[in-house]
Protein backbone atom coordinates (compact mmCIF):
# COMPACT_ATOMS: atom_id res chain seq x y z
CA UNK A 1 0.00 0.00 0.00
CA UNK A 2 1.31 3.41 -0.91
CA UNK A 3 0.94 6.48 1.19
CA UNK A 4 0.38 9.89 -0.21
CA UNK A 5 3.51 11.33 -1.86
CA UNK A 6 5.42 13.67 0.41
CA UNK A 7 5.14 17.32 -0.38
CA UNK A 8 5.24 20.09 2.18
CA UNK A 9 2.51 22.08 0.44
CA UNK A 10 -0.44 19.64 0.78
CA UNK A 11 -1.59 20.90 4.19
CA UNK A 12 -1.55 24.54 3.15
CA UNK A 13 -3.27 23.74 -0.14
CA UNK A 14 -5.96 21.64 1.56
CA UNK A 15 -6.60 24.35 4.16
CA UNK A 16 -7.64 26.76 1.41
CA UNK A 17 -10.74 24.66 0.56
CA UNK A 18 -10.75 26.18 -2.92
CA UNK A 19 -12.44 23.30 -4.76
CA UNK A 20 -15.95 21.89 -4.69
CA UNK A 21 -15.25 18.34 -5.86
CA UNK A 22 -12.24 16.06 -6.11
CA UNK A 23 -12.17 13.06 -8.46
CA UNK A 24 -9.61 10.29 -7.98
CA UNK A 25 -9.01 7.68 -10.68
CA UNK A 26 -6.22 5.05 -10.64
CA UNK A 27 -4.13 7.10 -8.23
CA UNK A 28 -2.43 4.30 -6.29
CA UNK A 29 -1.97 6.27 -3.08
CA UNK A 30 -4.03 6.76 0.06
CA UNK A 31 -4.99 10.40 0.38
CA UNK A 32 -4.87 11.69 3.95
CA UNK A 33 -8.21 12.86 5.40
CA UNK A 34 -7.02 16.47 5.53
CA UNK A 35 -6.69 16.38 1.75
CA UNK A 36 -9.84 14.49 0.71
CA UNK A 37 -11.82 16.29 3.40
CA UNK A 38 -10.80 19.69 2.04
CA UNK A 39 -13.26 19.64 -0.87
CA UNK A 40 -16.44 21.59 -0.19
CA UNK A 41 -18.84 18.97 -1.55
CA UNK A 42 -16.89 15.70 -1.66
CA UNK A 43 -13.92 13.81 -3.00
CA UNK A 44 -14.92 10.73 -4.99
CA UNK A 45 -13.07 7.70 -6.28
CA UNK A 46 -13.86 5.91 -9.54
CA UNK A 47 -13.10 2.18 -9.18
CA UNK A 48 -13.29 -0.42 -11.99
CA UNK A 49 -15.22 -3.14 -10.16
CA UNK A 50 -18.53 -3.65 -8.41
CA UNK A 51 -17.40 -2.91 -4.89
CA UNK A 52 -16.85 -4.42 -2.46
CA UNK A 53 -15.80 -7.23 -4.83
CA UNK A 54 -12.19 -6.81 -5.98
CA UNK A 55 -11.32 -3.94 -3.65
CA UNK A 56 -7.73 -2.79 -3.89
CA UNK A 57 -5.17 -3.19 -6.62
CA UNK A 58 -5.67 -5.05 -9.91
CA UNK A 59 -9.47 -5.33 -10.03
CA UNK A 60 -9.44 -6.06 -13.77
CA UNK A 61 -7.00 -8.94 -13.35
CA UNK A 62 -9.10 -10.36 -10.50
CA UNK A 63 -12.29 -10.01 -12.55
CA UNK A 64 -10.78 -12.09 -15.36
CA UNK A 65 -9.06 -14.66 -13.12
CA UNK A 66 -12.26 -15.15 -11.09
CA UNK A 67 -14.28 -15.80 -14.23
CA UNK A 68 -16.78 -13.08 -13.30
CA UNK A 69 -19.68 -12.79 -15.71
CA UNK A 70 -20.47 -9.25 -14.58
CA UNK A 71 -18.35 -6.30 -13.52
CA UNK A 72 -18.69 -2.57 -13.66
CA UNK A 73 -17.67 0.76 -12.26
CA UNK A 74 -18.29 1.98 -8.73
CA UNK A 75 -18.09 5.59 -7.69
CA UNK A 76 -17.60 5.98 -3.97
CA UNK A 77 -16.96 8.73 -1.48
CA UNK A 78 -13.30 8.71 -0.53
CA UNK A 79 -12.43 7.37 2.91
CA UNK A 80 -9.31 6.82 4.98
CA UNK A 81 -9.36 3.09 4.19
CA UNK A 82 -8.47 1.70 0.78
CA UNK A 83 -11.56 1.42 -1.45
CA UNK A 84 -13.87 1.38 1.58
CA UNK A 85 -15.92 4.53 0.99
CA UNK A 86 -19.68 4.60 0.77
CA UNK A 87 -21.06 3.71 -2.65
CA UNK A 88 -22.66 6.56 -4.55
CA UNK A 89 -23.19 5.02 -8.00
CA UNK A 90 -22.61 1.77 -9.88
CA UNK A 91 -22.75 0.87 -13.54
CA UNK A 92 -22.96 -2.84 -14.33
CA UNK A 93 -21.72 -4.52 -17.52
CA UNK A 94 -21.48 -8.15 -18.63
CA UNK A 95 -18.07 -9.76 -19.03
CA UNK A 96 -17.56 -11.94 -22.10
CA UNK A 97 -16.00 -15.34 -21.34
CA UNK A 98 -13.08 -14.60 -23.68
CA UNK A 99 -12.51 -10.99 -22.65
CA UNK A 100 -8.93 -9.73 -22.66
CA UNK A 101 -7.42 -7.38 -20.15
CA UNK A 102 -7.00 -4.69 -22.82
CA UNK A 103 -10.63 -4.93 -23.95
CA UNK A 104 -11.95 -4.85 -20.39
CA UNK A 105 -9.67 -1.94 -19.52
CA UNK A 106 -10.85 0.12 -22.49
CA UNK A 107 -14.52 -0.68 -21.86
CA UNK A 108 -14.36 0.24 -18.16
CA UNK A 109 -12.26 3.35 -18.83
CA UNK A 110 -14.96 4.71 -21.14
CA UNK A 111 -17.71 3.82 -18.68
CA UNK A 112 -15.73 5.36 -15.81
CA UNK A 113 -15.26 8.65 -17.62
CA UNK A 114 -18.95 8.94 -18.48
CA UNK A 115 -20.03 7.88 -14.98
CA UNK A 116 -17.84 10.55 -13.38
CA UNK A 117 -19.30 13.23 -15.66
CA UNK A 118 -22.84 12.04 -14.85
CA UNK A 119 -22.28 11.79 -11.09
CA UNK A 120 -20.66 15.15 -10.31
CA UNK A 121 -23.77 17.30 -10.90
CA UNK A 122 -25.83 14.89 -8.76
CA UNK A 123 -23.36 14.61 -5.88
CA UNK A 124 -25.48 16.27 -3.18
CA UNK A 125 -28.37 13.88 -3.91
CA UNK A 126 -26.09 10.83 -4.17
CA UNK A 127 -24.29 11.69 -0.94
CA UNK A 128 -27.65 11.85 0.84
CA UNK A 129 -28.48 8.36 -0.49
CA UNK A 130 -25.04 6.75 -0.03
CA UNK A 131 -24.77 3.04 0.75
CA UNK A 132 -22.12 1.54 2.99
CA UNK A 133 -20.11 -1.32 1.55
CA UNK A 134 -20.81 -4.60 3.35
CA UNK A 135 -18.19 -7.35 3.59
CA UNK A 136 -19.12 -10.63 5.32
CA UNK A 137 -22.20 -8.98 6.81
CA UNK A 138 -20.25 -6.07 8.31
CA UNK A 139 -20.44 -2.53 6.93
CA UNK A 140 -17.05 -1.04 6.14
CA UNK A 141 -16.23 2.12 8.02
CA UNK A 142 -16.16 4.99 5.56
CA UNK A 143 -14.50 7.51 7.84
Amino acid sequence: MHHFPPWDGWEALAAQRRWDVGVVVSFGYLLPPEVFGSFRTACINVHPSLLPRHRGAAPLVHTILSGDTETGVTIMALSAQLDAGDILHTTRVPVAPDVTYAALHDQLAAISAQAAVDVVPRLPQLLAQRTAQVVCGTPLKSA
